[in-house]
Formats: structure tokens, sequence, C-alpha cells
């Protein structure tokens, strides 16, 4: 899904693109819900069966979160709000665990398209940033922030593996499987996604690819600041209720930096 950044710089050097623009007469940040791509993706699967690598750009969590998601999916409810604010924050939550449910939706129907096709095929899905939702007495609220919280920092993603990619490359898969908890950062994905392919290269590291025997867990975590420019995130200005979620959450880093930051 385009959104006038770098992302979509380089999706034009694949050997073929679609995008669910918003539709003639609507706002661009009408978007599409990410669904739509469903169909896209099941053609082109069925046009070939030779080796295909395939990128979903999809639209996620963002506010309007109502916006995100069709109206059938309204699970948690009330969900609508004119306003965002500490009084209505449990129906802005509301709304975006709705986008979060929609997801979980395409993903699934997307890991159904792969598993009929009986290909070997693996899935890797993660985000690229999280979400404030006024979570605590500092009501910070959406992300890409100068300075950011554990709650932006923290991300979701998984790796998912057909039968016949099970069967054709074991230890692959066992060694995923045993690095799931493994610390990694998003600046691992191309590693990641490079080596579930067994590409090789000069650029591919695969002592930071989870499904690498030579998989080597790091604790330096950094964040791209409002200026792109990448910093230790123990350096991106987090507060003690960050690094306690850090810690609540069994987040693996340097704590020799915690008290140099916080005191």
């Amino acid at each position: 899904m385009p959104n006038r950044s770098l992302i979509d710089y380089f999706s034009f050097e694949a050997d073929a693109r679609e995008d669910i623009s918003p539709r003639e007469g609507e706002l661009y940040t009408d978007n599409r819900p990410d669904g739509d791509m469903l169909p896209i993706l099941e053609r082109a699967i069925a046009s070939t069966d030779s080796n295909m690598f395939i990128v979903l750009h999809t639209y996620g969590s963002h506010m309007d979160y109502t916006k995100r998601y069709p109206r059938e999916f309204a699970r948690f409810t009330p969900d609508l709000s004119s306003a965002v604010s500490r009084e209505n924050r449990e129906t802005v939550r509301n709304a975006y665990d709705n986008s979060v449910y929609y997801t979980d939706w395409v993903l699934d129907r997307i890991i159904g398209l792969l598993e009929n096709t009986d290909a070997v095929s693996a899935l890797f899905y993660c985000a690229d940033h999280g979400e404030d939702l006024m979570d605590d007495d500092r009501g910070r609220f959406l992300h890409a922030s100068p300075t950011p919280t554990y709650y932006q920092l923290h991300v979701a993603c998984f790796a998912w593996f057909s039968e016949s990619y099970r069967e054709r490359f074991p230890l692959k898969y066992e060694t995923a499987a045993a690095h799931r908890l493994g610390p990694s950062t998003t600046g691992a994905v191309f590693h990641h996604v490079a080596d579930m392919a067994s590409l090789r290269g000069r650029c591919i590291d695969s002592t930071q690819a989870f499904s690498s025997a030579a998989f080597a867990p790091r604790l330096r975590r950094m964040y791209l600041n409002d200026h792109d420019r990448a910093v230790e995130f123990y350096n991106s200005g987090l507060d003690a209720e960050d690094f306690d979620m850090l810690d609540r959450h069994r987040i693996e880093y340097d704590r020799s930096h915690r008290r140099k930051t916080l005191y």
C-alpha cells in the first residue's frame, strides 16, 4: 500500500507491482482495508509455479483506527469516537484492538492461501512500530516520537513455515523454533527473510538470522529518531516507566545503561 515514502521507491523495483490506493474521489488517508490485497495475492500465486518473493505492505493499525477495518470486525465496542482524550481512551483502545483483530484475520487468510498451494513456502510478518494509547500517567499517544516509549519500541513479529518447507528444510525450521524467544530488532528482518529463503550474499549476515545455526543474539538495540538517525535506544529519552515495562516483559538489553539513563 503506497504511503509516499522510500517504501514506494523500492517497490517500483519489483517485477510486478500493484497497490490498493484510495478509490477515485476519496481522500488519500481513506485507505482501503488490507484485506483488499488478498485477491491480488491469490492471482499472483496462481500465475506461476516458479519461485516467488512477495512483499505485502499493510496499513495495519494507524489512526483513525476505525478506518483500518470493515465494520463487521468491530468486535470491541464502543469503538467510534470523534476525539481523542483520556476520558474516551477505552473507546480509542477498542478501535485499535479491532484493527489488530482484523490484521490477525488478514494474516490467517494469507497463510491459508499459502497452505493451499502445497508449495515450499514461508511467511515472515513484522510491525514497524508500536503505539502509545495513553497507557500510563504520561498520556502519550501515537508513535514516531522524537522521544519514544516502551509501547512504541516493542513490536510484534512471527514466522510461519508450510509443511512442505518443514519437510524440505527441517534444520532451518527447528533452528527458528529454538530461537523464537531470542532478542532481535526490525533491523534484522532482511537477514531473517534472506536466510529463510536460503539466499547467500555479502550483505547477508547469518548471525542475525533466527533460522540460522549461526544466530547470535545481540543486545544492542537502536532507535531511528525523527532526524533519521539511529541512536542507542537508551539514549532516546526513555523514562523509568519504560524500563519497568521492558523488565516486566523480559525484554533483553544491556541493563548497565539503565542507571546511567535514569539517575
